[in-house]
């Protein structure tokens, strides 16, 4: 976690020079520049995108947001009029901060690099009708981690963990806003205790199973701030869902 609880606003600077790709999201004529050298985004990220769209309301944002796809996709299918994407790596940030300047969107999604853990002191407590995250999904010590520390730290958590990632979403949203998020099946029950900690609700539960034969393995999360226990659970395959969603 960062020592510096202010974020940092970015805005893309033409001058400075970054490796990367564009890749073409198939969404709204919509490219996004990222590093394979680095972490790319993966279908999870396009698959919250859609899971949330419909009720994300006006006033988003998005932590973890590598870069920034989610916030790209949210901002072409919903009716978000404003996108706070907080990510901690600078690198990522800037790269995200081109993307927004070439696909023109640079008046519904703002960037800014900083810790996630803290972004409600800059960006204001009860601001937000949602927050999406598709943090790391691995404790350290469980499973293989990337020996290069960028891409480690998307995928485990050395930097960033749950209880304080749920607990800074809790308070960035109005009372009633809602959190999306993606996250590993293996750790569902730790999740759902951890949300209600924050004061975060569940309300809907999405297994996504990879194939008929595999176990299910993501799982997609509503909670909503301030509300009642009960929660509806739902399963489907994951490429049904892709499917549906990058046809809409």
């Amino acid at each position: 976690m960062s020592n510096n609880s202010a974020l940092i606003r970015i805005t893309d600077d033409p001058s400075l020079p970054l490796e990367g790709v564009w890749e073409d999201l198939q969404c709204a004529g919509l490219q996004i520049l990222q590093s394979h050298a680095r972490y790319c985004f993966s279908s999870d990220a396009a698959l919250l995108a859609n899971y949330a769209r419909e009720g994300v309301g006006k006033q988003v944002c998005e932590l973890c947001a590598g870069s920034s796809v989610i916030s790209h996709l949210v901002a072409a299918k919903s009716r978000a009029e404003r996108i706070a994407a907080v990510e901690l790596q600078p690198e990522l940030a800037a790269m995200a901060a081109r993307s927004v300047a070439k696909n023109g969107l640079e008046h519904k999604i703002e960037i800014y690099h900083g810790d996630a853990c803290v972004a409600w002191q800059t960006l204001s407590r009860g601001k937000f009708d949602s927050v999406l995250a598709n943090p790391p999904y691995f404790r350290v010590g469980e499973g293989e981690m990337n020996p290069d520390p960028a891409i480690a730290m998307c995928r485990h958590e050395t930097h960033l963990k749950l209880r304080p990632l749920l607990e800074s979403a809790a308070k960035l949203l109005k009372y009633g806003g809602r959190l999306y998020l993606v996250y590993t099946a293996g750790r569902l029950a730790e999740l759902l205790d951890e949300l209600r900690h924050a004061g975060l609700e569940p309300k809907h539960l999405l297994c996504v199973q990879p194939t008929e034969s595999k176990p299910i393995d993501t799982v997609l999360v509503t909670a909503k701030k301030g509300a009642n226990s009960g929660m509806t659970v739902e399963c489907a395959l994951r490429t049904v869902l892709e499917n549906r969603y990058y046809k809409e």
